[in-house]
């Protein structure tokens, strides 16, 4: 079956399910729901503004599957979409149009359904910058720096900018409440009520953004492009991420591994959001001990001084995380690369650590091979790793990056327990194997085109084979 008749398929099975439950006394509703109760769970908004329409199992995963057919034929529109999101909008135009208005399930009202879908959820779409709290080095001195388009403020900073602003943007919660509580024939006592109460829930909301920003000494500020709220938000933590993974690349592991993201890091029993959007209002949420920040003095002045050319490149992968439109081959792997090591760095577990450090590797070096991957990444890794050493070295330094491989291989296939004394000393040298050819794989893919859409897997492989070959 091509697309449309697959689509077809799936509204008419979707329609079929809601009929079928719409058929059945409610005896049999409760039968059929202690017999599968997941199966209950599943449904859309009735048409008529009350209620809900069971759709099952089978039925979500039609929508599901309708949202994702969606995304396959939508080049940029994909990328500012949420999915769940987006089957919500569906299943809200699914009901009217064809339950309701009952059209015919064809093409065309497929189509309009789907598109009338985007654009309920794009008209929703704004930019946001995103305030998310982290640790990271701690320096008096430092009120505020940029990595790429990351801005990283000291927590007495962030509260100078935005705590009287917070505090006044209570009054307009309070505001929204009431206006939102009002009903018809309220006496003056229930609107009292109704102002003591919203007034409670502003100061508890803005107090616990307080409390929970309070905890950490710095907050990243992100600005991210319009797109849907959780594609925002997940944006937001990638830029925040990609940017503190630069940090630690640049820094090495003993000075940046307790570096984390509040995302990422499940410090506080509070959980807490803040954003603010184009016209400048405040979104919070609040889903109810901190830790240091490491001190390493001038740090700031040395990464500068030092590796200011890797600062400026890998800013310029990091905007590709905040506009994916512009996302290239090379970019998105490095971006991957980037990932894993920084997980890897904050990673407890040695083991993990190691396989971690590994997978960076591998993202950076192969490109796609099926046989002899073990030599294929040893030369590869080994020619990065010795870019800044003595290249008559090169077996002894691919002998040392072999130790490291045979280990993951050893863990990831079971014949090396994770507990085993080598461990803490190989991911060690992991950690400064994967540091050294994440840097110079940088150096790397810049020279090669990072910005270049048309930068194939083919061409990498080429360009390795040739560095490589150097060396043989």
């Amino acid at each position: 079956m091509n697309r449309t008749e697959k689509n077809i398929e799936d509204a008419e099975i979707i329609r079929e399910r809601i009929n079928y439950y719409l058929s059945l006394e409610p005896e049999k509703l409760m039968e059929l729901a202690k017999k599968d109760k997941s199966d209950q769970l599943h449904s859309i908004p009735h048409p008529d503004g009350f209620g809900l329409l069971l759709i099952g199992r089978e039925g979500n995963k039609r929508f599901i599957s309708l949202a994702e057919r969606w995304k396959e034929t939508q080049k940029e529109k994909k990328l500012d979409v949420d999915l769940n999101n987006f089957v919500g909008e569906l299943k809200v135009g699914f009901a009217k149009t064809f339950i309701f208005d009952q059209k015919p399930i064809i093409k065309p009202t497929l189509e309009k359904l789907l598109n009338r879908a985007y654009k309920q959820l794009s008209s929703r779409f704004d930019q946001l910058t995103h305030f998310v709290p982290c640790s990271i080095v701690f320096h008096k001195n430092i009120p505020e720096f940029w990595i790429g388009p990351v801005r990283f403020l000291q927590k007495d900073k962030f509260l100078e900018i935005h705590q009287e602003r917070l505090n006044k943007h209570k009054k307009k919660i309070v505001q929204r409440f009431t206006d939102n509580s009002k009903k018809e024939n309220e006496t003056k006592e229930e609107q009292e009520k109704v102002v003591e109460f919203s007034e409670k829930y502003a100061n508890n909301l803005v107090d616990n953004i307080f409390e929970f920003f309070g905890g950490y000494d710095w907050v990243a500020e992100v600005t991210i492009p319009p797109c849907n709220k959780k594609v925002s938000k997940r944006r937001a933590i990638a830029a925040v991420e990609g940017a503190i993974n630069v940090l630690k690349l640049i820094l090495g592991e003993y000075h940046s591994r307790k570096m984390s993201v509040e995302y990422y890091s499940g410090k506080s029993a509070i959980s807490a959001g803040l954003a603010c959007t184009s016209d400048g209002s405040y979104i919070i949420s609040v889903a109810k001990g901190a830790m240091g920040n490491l001190p390493v003095e001038e740090w700031l002045e040395t990464i500068g001084r030092n590796y200011n050319f890797f600062i400026n490149e890998a800013a310029r992968v990091i905007h590709c995380v905040i506009d994916p439109i512009v996302v290239t081959y090379l970019s998105e792997r490095y971006i991957d690369a980037l990932s894993w090591y920084g997980q890897a760095v904050s990673e407890r577990a040695q083991a993990a650590k190691l396989i971690k450090y590994v997978i960076a590797m591998e993202r950076i070096c192969l490109t796609g091979e099926q046989k002899g991957i073990t030599e294929i990444l040893l030369n590869r890794a080994t020619t990065l790793y010795i870019s800044g050493k003595d290249k008559k070295e090169f077996e002894k330094y691919k002998k040392n990056i072999k130790e490291i491989y045979d280990a993951r291989s050893g863990l990831v296939h079971g014949s090396l327990s994770p507990f085993d004394d080598s461990m803490e000393s190989l991911s060690s040298d992991a950690g400064e194997i994967a540091r050294e050819v994440l840097l110079y794989g940088l150096d790397l893919y810049c020279s090669l085109g990072i910005k270049d859409s048309k930068f194939t897997i083919k061409k990498l492989k080429t360009a390795f084979e040739k560095e490589v070959s150097n060396y043989k």
